[in-house]
């Protein structure tokens, strides 16, 4: 059972107004190798192929797109069972040691990152995109 937390910040947008978010983020370091997850990954950029992305784009006078996916791991697929606390603020007072299933990765999951680049990944594929060996 992996334990969770509330993080609140305080945002501010382009007008000086102020706004409150809250995030349920799971503590990742309390997972048990091989039980709550079998692998970790995140994907990296090397810096020498952006610079070549960005090399090729100047050249052919193309235009380069940056996004930004805010909520991207939210939307990976988990494969193992994992199931975590009640938070709190949330605790159910009828049913105080009930735990939840997960069906969505969570951000501090270990295995988040790599549900997040499978589930891309695979989408890309399927929309003609092919992965270059180098």
């Amino acid at each position: 059972m992996v334990s969770c937390k509330w993080l609140f910040t305080k945002k501010y947008d382009a007008h000086g107004n102020i706004r409150f978010k809250a995030r349920l983020v799971a503590r990742g370091f309390t997972q048990i190798p091989g039980v709550d997850y079998h692998e970790t990954f995140s994907p990296t950029l090397k810096l020498t192929s952006l610079h070549l992305i960005f090399a090729i784009t100047a050249y052919l006078n193309l235009e380069l797109h940056h996004v930004d996916i805010e909520t991207a791991f939210l939307h990976g697929d988990l494969k193992e069972e994992i199931y975590m606390e009640q938070p709190q603020l949330l605790k159910d007072k009828l049913h105080p040691n009930y735990v939840y299933k997960l069906h969505k990765p969570l951000y501090g999951l270990k295995q988040t990152p790599t549900q997040w680049y499978a589930k891309l990944h695979r989408f890309l594929l399927t929309n003609s995109f092919v992965q270059l060996q180098s």
